[in-house]
């Protein structure tokens, strides 16, 4: 049996992107190693890299018996779904599987596609090999746990839950092997946990991972990071983690222990401000960090308590302040159009790059996810407008409006922050302008 495994790229049908995709998939690279182990031969295939449009991954389909495409991001589905058209055109016997983020919360909304014959919802590793035995043996997916179908009248039903995987360590490392790991940017990607205990009302990562935060052991890091060194001469890691330093003894753990493992690497993380100190960010830097992700999400305080975010405005600006004193590089992450937001908020958000001074500037607007509470309740949070044109969730082009911005109000916000950020970066290289 031969098993396929696709990354869809960003929109449908692009032109190969001039620069190179930023990290590999790593989602189907773990599904692709549980595969493995279990002796299926798979392959898998990211569009991000090839520059394939959704045509073309027919001929990678033509003699395959399953065909997993990833549907995590939402701005991915028309690809995702041109793509299973494309594969079913080609190999009519062939299942067709998609799984993910976006998947699992829009499943009965995806399997009205005929070309897609089922949905694995929530982690897919344990559920999409379930899958393949039941492929292998001539069987039908529709009554695996964790997967969903369509029933004798042609309406989605959803077997029993399965449960979060519980020991992540059990986990193969992600097949890493599978996929050209020269051809990305960051190609140094480690999942270190899974879970996220705070649930932002504009993200569905907790709803998605749970809540209670799951962890790989030191142990199993610090394999990941050597095999990258020693087989993919790889010196700079990323770690994917939502908040990495959400755990401070972990954190201090992990510092030592890669300073104990002689590894030359230096490193990179995302986290919240409220789980760092100048102590930590110090044995961070001294352990070879040299760039954070900090989602700071708007300035504005009662925008901020508006969507859950539970940080404190005052508590950002001193953390870019400690980042900047270590000689730590800063992503600042902000969302344009929140709840409650308003183009004078959006102003107090650019002012605060202009003092916070963040090395580099992650900007989007407002996309009301599937999963996420301003979704599932938008009037209470004020959004209108929410658009079925699932291309448009990408970082820039507005997919609603709110209560208090208009969808060009929103166009114009994202443009300020970007102006402000322009300042700051005309500042560094000009130390005698007039950015504060």
């Amino acid at each position: 049996m031969r098993i396929l495994l696709v990354n869809p790229c960003l929109r449908d049908a692009r032109p190969p992107a001039r620069r190179r995709p930023l990290g590999p998939p790593l989602g189907p690279a773990y599904i692709a190693a549980g595969l493995e182990r279990a002796g299926f031969p798979v392959s898998v295939l990211d569009m991000a890299v090839t520059g394939m449009r959704p045509p073309d991954v027919a001929a990678h389909a033509a003699t395959a018996d399953l065909v997993g495409i990833s549907a995590s991001m939402t701005c991915t589905i028309p690809a995702c779904l041109c793509i299973a058209r494309h594969v079913k055109r080609a190999n009519p016997r062939a299942v067709v599987v998609l799984g993910g983020n976006h998947a699992t919360f829009e499943y009965p909304r995806l399997l009205q596609e005929p070309a897609v014959d089922a949905v694995c919802l929530g982690e897919g590793e344990a559920t999409f090999l379930d899958v393949a035995e039941r492929v292998a043996g001539g069987r039908q997916p529709g009554d695996a746990a964790g997967v969903a179908t369509r029933d004798e009248t042609g309406a989605a039903t959803a077997g029993p839950a399965r449960p979060r995987v519980a020991d992540l360590d059990a986990l193969p490392p992600p097949a890493r092997h599978l996929l050209p790991l020269g051809a990305y940017e960051r190609p140094g990607l480690v999942a270190t946990s899974r879970g996220c205990p705070f649930g932002c009302s504009f993200c569905s990562t907790s709803a998605f991972n749970g809540r209670r935060v799951r962890r790989h052991s030191i142990g199993r890091i610090l394999s990941e990071i050597a095999t990258l060194a020693g087989d993919y001469a790889c010196r700079d890691v990323e770690f994917s983690d939502d908040t990495f330093t959400l755990s401070r003894p972990r954190v201090l753990e992990f510092c030592a222990a890669l300073g104990a493992s002689g590894l030359d690497i230096r490193w990179s993380c995302s986290t919240r401000v409220d789980t760092v100190d100048p102590g930590l960010l110090r044995v961070m830097r001294e352990a070879g960090c040299w760039r954070i992700f900090l989602g700071v999400e708007s300035a504005s305080q009662e925008v901020l308590d508006g969507v859950a975010k539970r940080i404190d405005v005052e508590r950002a600006r001193d953390v870019f302040e400690w980042c900047r004193r270590l000689g730590i590089k800063t992503v600042a992450a902000f969302i344009v159009g929140l709840p409650g937001e308003t183009l004078a908020g959006v102003r107090a958000t650019a002012d605060f790059i202009r003092r916070a001074r963040p090395d580099v500037l992650s900007a989007s607007v407002l996309k009301p996810f599937p999963g996420t509470p301003v979704r599932e309740r938008a009037a209470e949070f004020g959004i209108r407008d929410i658009s079925d044109d699932y291309s448009r969730f990408h970082y820039i082009s507005p997919a609603c409006s709110t209560t208090t911005m208009s969808a060009d109000d929103i166009r114009r916000g994202y443009v300020m922050l970007w102006l402000a950020m322009r300042e700051v970066a005309r500042a560094r290289r000009n130390p005698a302008g007039d950015c504060p």
